[in-house]
Formats: C-alpha cells, structure tokens, sequence
C-alpha cells in the first residue's frame, strides 16, 4: 500500500489526451469561465492562451508508464493538482500499487473543468514579499563544528522520499540545521504542502528545520508554502535565511519568487549580511542552478551575484531543481564548488551517459566549450528501485549531508537508506585563477 501522504499520478500523456479529445468544448468553457474571472482583457488572454499551450506541455517528456511526472509550466501543474484533488472528492483514486493513481475519463476532465478550474487558477497572487532580517537565524549549537542534511525536489511523498526523511530522522548524530531545497508537487496546493511538505518532513529536536521556495511552490502563488515555513515547527523569519557561527556562514536563497532570479530587495539583504562576513567562508542554498551541464543556465543570477564569485567569496553552492545528483569541479574563476542535489523524491529519466549502469557509479561529464563558465563534473548513476514500474529507466535518489569542523567543510552523498556512498574534504580554490 501506498504511503498516505504520497501524491497520486495523474499521468501527462492521459491529461494532454483528454484536453486533446474534447478540445472545443473545453477551449470554450475556459473561455467562458476567464471572462467571468477578469475584466481585464489581457489578463483573460494570457489565462485561454495558457490552457491553449498545456497538451503540448503535458506532453513534453510524459512518462512511458504510470510513473510522476509534471512539466515546468504553471498552468500544466495546477490543472495536475486540480484532477488530482477533483479525483480524491469522487474516489476515483486507485490505491493499490506503491504510488497512488488517479482513474479519470475525457469527460470526467471535461466536467471537472466546468466546476471552477480557472478559479483556481486565477486566484494564484503571489505570496507578499517579505524580506529576512539582517541578524542570522540562532542556531541551537554555537560551537565550530556544523552537520546538516541537504535534499532537494523531495516534496511528494512517494518513491523513496519518505525512506530520506526516515533516514534523515534516525541518524544517529546530531544534525544542527535540515533543509529541503524546495519543490513540493504538482503546484504547492494547500493540501500539497500540508500532506508532502509539513506532514512528511524529517524535523529533528534541537536543529533548525528549513524548507527554501520552488518554482512548484510558486504555481499556485507561494502561499500555502510560505504560511507553512513561518509557522508550526519551521518558524523561518522569510523564505531566505542565514545562519552562521565563527567559521561559516550559510546563507539559504528564494530563487523561485522571481523564477530563477532574485528580487532587488534579496539582493540588497544578501549585500547587507556579506558585509558581515568578515572571514567566514560563504555557502549558498538555492532552488535552482547558477549553472548546468545537463539543463538551463542561471544567467539572472550569476549576474546579481557575479562581484562575489569573481572576487572568489563564495566557498560553495548547493542547488535542486534539476532531479538528479551532479558534483561539478571546482570552477576555475571563481573557485565556488557546485552541486546539484535534486534527486530527492521526484522521479527522473537517466542521462544517456553510455552504457546504462547496472549499480550506483559515477560518471564523468566533461567540460562544454559551448558554455565556457560551466566547469566539468560527475553525475550519479544507476537504477532506481524505488521506482517499481521501471527501476532501470529512472536515476538513483538520495540525499546529503555536510559537515563543519572549524575551518574544514566534508560533504557526504547517502543513498535514501543512509548509506554513504562517496565523501569529499573541500578545500578552498587557490589565490590565481
């Protein structure tokens, strides 16, 4: 039986399907239902203009079989959520596979649709921007030694997130600070954020429990997510932090609240807190990534933040949102050590890397001379078995954790169960480039 808190797959190919097969009827009833919405003519085109687009989006590396899937597209992740919650009402959730499925037909879509779908989505405002004190978050622990657990794109309940939060909650050591790197699927709902992100998360006693902002939160306007972190056992100040302690400081970044950006008032706070730094070496935490061999650049941010890097301030980045677990070498300009750790709960297509693995191994990636400030690295590789439908097609999950020892960073890739599976002593870039 499926965990309780796992969210069910409402399948891409079977939504585009049946968006496609009642084409008119539902064009025209979104029609009819934005122009109830708004009497603002451009907002109701971008709202039928959006639907219009979501087939073709759906469709975009749909799975092959009934495996989580949801494309980056706003519209596309609420319609999921909304079928997904139409089909709990009317018990068309079949729960007797691992991962819950949603059983619909084209005109149970059609007529979902009719019961309000544009409501939901009209009514997405963003949540209101509040901006982090300069002072950093307390931390319970106020020697020179850290340890924190690090996961990303974790928010769904199923496949192997809940084994990473109960390994993360049974660790034998102390972990002074657990943080999720943000996304909770389809589009951070209430019921979303309430099932997958606060009843699911691996709090621990005497640490600060952080959850930072995802472009999967921001879908449905950030809300539900943001009113969870500033409450119950989160108690964050704003959807970005810092904490810090003789040696370090840790700086956690929302860079969904701008997709993929900051806003000028993060930028001015993080400006503030580095002047504050004093020699503490510097470690980020994001959603999305600075850079990427394998998906989209961070331009936007890379250039809010570049008279950092370039004056080597940033010691190392740690990032999600792109569904798998890449440790790139040390840039040689800016001396910043990258990593991706977004395979944390959302089933991911492996990379086409030669001969597939049969074990969990590194891979080499090489350096692109396309993208001459993307710098070379290693992704993890191997199957899935958390993934039941097809555990060869789907890459490995997990999470990590770092340590802090004075002066001295190791960071640790675990599989979900906990098990280590590689360790690293990072050492700071030298002086010339």
């Amino acid at each position: 039986m499926p965990n309780a808190n796992s969210l069910p797959i409402v399948s891409s190919q079977q939504v585009a399907k049946s968006v496609v097969a009642n084409q008119q009827a539902i064009a025209e009833e979104i029609r009819n239902q934005a122009n109830k919405a708004t009497d603002d003519p451009l907002r109701r085109a971008r709202l039928v203009n959006s639907f219009e687009e979501i087939a073709g989006e759906l469709q975009k590396g749909a799975a092959p079989h009934l495996v989580l899937d949801t494309p980056r597209n706003a519209m596309a992740s609420v319609l999921q959520s909304f079928i997904a919650q139409k089909a709990a009402e009317s018990n068309q959730v079949d729960t007797t596979d691992d991962v819950p499925v949603v059983k619909f037909s084209d005109d149970d879509l059609l007529e979902w649709i009719k019961t309000g779908f544009i409501g939901l989505v009209d009514g997405q405002d963003k949540f209101t921007w509040k901006t982090a004190p300069d002072d950093p978050d307390p931390l319970f622990n106020t020697s020179r030694h850290l340890r924190i657990a690090v996961f990303g794109d974790w928010g769904t309940g199923a496949y192997a997130a809940p084994v990473i939060a109960n390994s993360i909650q049974q660790d034998d050591a102390n972990f002074d600070v657990v943080l999720h790197l943000g996304d909770t699927y389809y589009s951070g709902q209430p019921e979303e954020v309430g099932k997958q992100l606060v009843a699911c998360f691996p709090y621990r006693n005497n640490a600060l429990n952080r959850s930072l902002n995802g472009n999967h939160e921001m879908y449905s306007g950030g809300k539900a997510y943001y009113n969870a972190v500033t409450a119950g056992r989160f108690q964050q100040r704003a959807s970005h932090f810092y904490v810090q302690n003789q040696d370090w400081m840790l700086v956690g970044l929302d860079t969904a609240y701008i997709d993929h950006d900051l806003p000028d008032e993060e930028v001015a706070w993080f400006n503030r807190i580095m002047a504050q730094a004093g020699d503490r070496k510097v470690v980020l935490f994001s959603h999305h990534q600075p850079y990427s061999l394998l998906d989209q650049q961070g331009p936007n941010l890379i250039d809010k933040l570049k008279g950092f890097l370039n004056g080597r301030q940033i010691f190392a980045w740690y990032w999600g949102h792109e569904h798998r677990c890449v440790l790139y070498d040390q840039h040689p300009k800016w001396g910043v050590w990258g990593r991706c750790v977004g395979h944390g709960g959302f089933p991911y297509y492996r990379d086409h890397l030669g001969q597939p693995s049969q074990v969990l191994e590194w891979k080499k990636l090489e350096h692109d001379d396309d993208n001459p400030d993307v710098p070379g690295g290693s992704i993890l590789d191997g199957p899935n078995p958390y993934v039941t439908a097809d555990p060869q097609g789907y890459g490995p999950q997990g999470y990590m954790s770092l340590m802090f020892d004075e002066g001295q960073m190791r960071e640790f890739v675990h599989r979900p169960d906990g098990v280590t599976i590689y360790t690293k002593l990072l050492t700071a870039a030298a002086t010339s480039a």
